[in-house]
């Protein structure tokens, strides 16, 4: 199979005073030289899910040049009745994206609105099943919520309400990768034959500890699945 590249950045939070327009900026410019396959937006694109936060969110979404862009909501965007306008101005809230057999990406809204606890849900479980029994060398699933807890979290209160039914079913379906954000720290967890891997905040300085802002690059190939986390100004560090 020809390789195939993924960028994941997450939690980039248009609009808060904490969003770096330096990050962006640099964001944007190493990403677009890297010319990937698919960009992944793993939720939080703004901070309150205010119209205005979602107009600047596209706007410095728009300036990745890069064909195809698999976008979900995070707990953030579905507030204020957040989760009406990304279905106006983005789509769908559970994408899809295909690259021949070798590689489906299906996108899930994990979000409630005005909470920041979040589900799947029995209806939407079942149909990623089916997505997913489709035969395709490799299978990933995108969400916003951690569907297992990651360390530095305090008492994680936000971990998906339903893990233990995704998580099933993941594994199940043969999904070799879940990509999410949502507590700006990156980590990575294997279970099964599955990679969990979560995304740091890619453009805001409120990280926790000493992580800084970073964003995924996930490499497919006839060898299998490559993952290096990159800082946005700093270091390349191989994952797996």
């Amino acid at each position: 199979m020809n390789k195939i590249t993924i960028a994941q950045i997450s939690d980039i939070h248009c609009g808060s005073s904490y969003f770096g327009m330096e990050l962006m900026d640099a964001c944007v410019e190493r990403i677009n030289a890297m010319s990937p396959d698919l960009l992944v937006v793993s939720g939080d694109l703004t901070s309150e899910g205010f119209l205005h936060e979602y107009e600047i969110a596209m706007e410095q979404i728009k300036r990745f040049k890069v064909a195809r862009k698999l976008i979900i909501p995070g707990n953030h965007d579905s507030r204020n009745v957040g989760y009406r306008i990304f279905e106006k101005m983005i789509g769908n809230p559970f994408p899809v994206a295909k690259f021949n057999a070798d590689l489906i990406v299906c996108g899930a809204d994990s979000t409630e609105p005005d909470l920041d606890e979040g589900q799947i849900g029995r209806h939407w479980t079942g149909m990623l099943k089916k997505r997913f029994s489709a035969d395709f060398k490799h299978k990933i699933l995108v969400l916003h919520h951690h569907v297992i807890s990651v360390p530095n979290c305090g008492r994680e209160m936000n971990i998906l309400q339903d893990a233990g039914d995704v998580l099933k079913m993941a594994h199940k379906a043969g999904v070799d990768l879940i990509l999410s954000g949502h507590k700006h720290i990156p980590w990575i967890w294997r279970l099964e034959n599955m990679r969990v891997v979560t995304c740091c905040t890619t453009t805001t300085k409120r990280v926790r500890g000493f992580h800084k802002p970073s964003y995924n690059v996930i490499e497919i190939d006839s060898a299998g699945i490559h993952i290096n986390r990159v800082e946005v100004f700093g270091k390349t560090v191989k994952v797996c």
